[in-house]
């Protein structure tokens, strides 16, 4: 017995799939056009993003203060896309009382192209630019709130990290150089080829009244009347010492009696080099440079030093 469905029910059926097949479509063309929507926006933020201008990185790091007598220095850290936290300070001691002085300026700034536009963070009353050239920085401060009477920051900075050491022991037309630097060089070049020093002031024992320390390389530079005086350089080896002479040297060698101390002397321009054995087999000592004192040249009249050859022997 078959059962037989009213018209009307049937008809009812038949509409309800219609209408349910109708829903359906019309969701999956909305769900197609919501993923159509989001690829756009997708590729526009993509496009927006590269026409954001990124900041060079080479801005972000260590600077090195290039005064003959400040030791300074620039900190600046990336902080947002276009924002950057900057830290300046600058200290140093006086000669004639010993006191020290400091002064800094944490700041943030916005960079464009080779500038940077910068201030105070917890005033404003502090502002100021920077601008790039390469591996160096001039900085110029726009109000006097940002130095006191002992430490002005405005000037040259060179990028820590572009500093490469040079070789122990060079020679250029007759002039000698010890890691780059030579006598006559002012502290701010020293500082060009070496970096910042881990103390700058007046010498401990008041004989020198400007020095500059270094500990990589072991070295402590002396300063007379604004100019570079001598150099003293330790752990060395007697190796490294006459492996750096050059081999068109013309000046002359001395020695002490005992062979502790070997000389290289300039006599046209009275450079002298001295390496002092501080080891039992003389392998390992210091350096010395600076300019032939009356020590040396008594020591060569009485014969306590003694011209040799290049061999020392």
């Amino acid at each position: 017995m078959k059962i037989k469905l009213p018209i009307i029910l049937v008809g009812i059926v038949l509409l309800l799939t219609a209408c349910s097949s109708d829903d359906s479509e019309k969701q999956a063309d909305i769900e197609k056009e919501e993923k159509t929507i989001s690829k756009t926006v997708n590729k526009e933020e993509e496009s927006a993003k590269e026409l954001e201008p990124t900041l060079d990185e080479s801005w972000f790091g260590d600077w090195v203060f290039l005064s003959d007598d400040i030791n300074g220095s620039i900190q600046i850290q990336k902080e947002t896309d276009n924002q950057v936290s900057v830290y300046i300070k600058g200290s140093s001691i006086s000669t004639v009382n010993n006191s020290s002085y400091g002064n800094a300026i944490e700041g943030s700034g916005t960079i464009e192209d080779n500038k940077m536009a910068f201030k105070r963070t917890i005033d404003g009353t502090c502002t100021g630019t920077l601008e790039k050239n390469d591996n160096m920085i001039t900085l110029t401060t726009d109000s006097e709130a940002c130095n006191t009477p002992q430490i002005y920051l405005d000037g040259e900075y060179i990028k820590a990290d572009s500093i490469e050491q040079e070789p122990l022991i060079t020679e250029e037309n007759g002039e000698f150089f010890v890691y780059g630097v030579t006598l006559g060089d002012s502290p701010s070049f020293v500082k060009h080829m070496l970096g910042n020093p881990t103390f700058e002031g007046p010498s401990e024992d008041g004989f020198y009244p400007w020095v500059l320390e270094y500990d990589k390389p072991t070295a402590t530079i002396s300063i007379f009347e604004g100019l570079m005086n001598s150099i003293i350089v330790g752990n060395i080896s007697l190796d490294e010492f006459t492996n750096g002479i050059p081999g068109e040297f013309t000046g002359k060698f001395y020695k002490t009696e005992d062979d502790t101390t070997l000389y290289l002397y300039n006599p046209e321009n009275e450079h002298l080099l001295i390496y002092r054995a501080e080891s039992e087999d003389l392998s390992t000592g210091s350096i010395l440079f600076q300019h032939a004192d009356g020590n040396f040249h008594v020591g060569v009249e009485n014969g306590w030093i003694i011209e040799t050859d290049s061999s020392w022997e």
